[in-house]
C-alpha cells in the first residue's frame, strides 16, 4: 500500500507539474500578445505622424506625454478593447470630437473625466476602462494645446462629409 501511496504522489506531481507548464505557456503567450499590441502602437505612432504646424506639434506632445495615445491610439481613432462599453467595446475615438463637443465641452471633460462609461449590456459588468481626471494634473496652456490638437484630428474629406 505504501508503494500505491508513493505512486500517486508521482501521478499528482506530474498532474501539477503539466498544468504549471500550461500556466506558463498561457503567461508567455499573453505577455506576447500584449507586448506585440505595444509594438504595433509604436508603430503605428510612428507611421501616423502627420504635417503639423508647430502649434499642432505641441499639442500632439501633450497627447503623448499624457498618455492619451495609449487608450485612444495614435491617429486617435480609439484603440483598446474595453469589455461591455458602449460604443463598439472599445475606448471611443477622438477624431470626430469637433462635431461632438464644443471646445470648452471638451476641456470640460477632459479635466473632469468619464468616471462611469456606458454598459453595452445593462446586466453586465460596468467596462474596466475609464477616463482620469486631468483637472490636477494638466495645465491651461497644455489643454488648449491639445484640444487644438484634437479638434484638428477629423480629416479634412470627413469635414467636408459633415
Amino acid at each position: 500500500m505504501n508503494r500505491t501511496g508513493n505512486r500517486m504522489s508521482v501521478i499528482a506531481q506530474k498532474i501539477t507539474v503539466g498544468i504549471l507548464g500550461f500556466a506558463l505557456f498561457g503567461s508567455v503567450l499573453a505577455v506576447g500578445y500584449v507586448d506585440a499590441s505595444r509594438r504595433d502602437a509604436e508603430r503605428r505612432l510612428a507611421e501616423f505622424k502627420p504635417k503639423l504646424t508647430p502649434e499642432l506639434a505641441q499639442g500632439r506632445a501633450v497627447f503623448e506625454k499624457y498618455s492619451c495615445v495609449v487608450c485612444h491610439g495614435p491617429d486617435g481613432k480609439g484603440a483598446l478593447p474595453n469589455f461591455n462599453a458602449q460604443p463598439g467595446g472599445k475606448t471611443p475615438g477622438l477624431d470626430k470630437v469637433c462635431v461632438t463637443y464644443t471646445q470648452q465641452e471638451l476641456k470640460d471633460k477632459i479635466r473632469n473625466g468619464v468616471p462611469t462609461v456606458e454598459r453595452a449590456d445593462p446586466n453586465g459588468p460596468p467596462p474596466p476602462l475609464h477616463m482620469p481626471p486631468f483637472k490636477d494634473a494638466i495645465s491651461d496652456g497644455e489643454l488648449d494645446q491639445l484640444v487644438n490638437y484634437l479638434f484638428a484630428l477629423m480629416p479634412a474629406k470627413d469635414k467636408d462629409a459633415w
